[in-house]
């Protein structure tokens, strides 16, 4: 089933200014995605992938994530839950 690329409301000039000033590779990557989309120098998920060297469905999920809730969304990144502490909780109280 092919899925519609939501439009994307940023312009070339502002996702070229938020690559040049991100340093974190992976919200960089994602940038870069609408970016190439943006400008037209892609037209599809599976450009994308192959010009950034990652699977189309990585792509996809964050194009989903842009249609859900914009840059704000596509760019905010989940935390690791961490590892479950040894101890229960009245044992470390004591």
């Amino acid at each position: 089933m092919k899925t519609k690329r939501p439009e994307i409301r940023e312009t070339v000039e502002e996702l070229k200014h938020s690559l040049t000033h991100e340093h974190d590779g992976r919200t960089k990557q994602r940038l870069h995605a609408l970016y190439l989309l943006k400008s037209g120098h892609a037209a599809t998920r599976l450009d994308v992938a192959s010009l950034l060297g990652v699977h189309r469905h990585s792509v996809g999920t964050w194009l989903a994530r842009y249609a859900r809730g914009g840059l704000p969304a596509l760019l905010q990144r989940g935390k690791s839950p961490g590892k479950r502490p040894q101890l229960r909780e009245e044992g470390l109280s004591q």
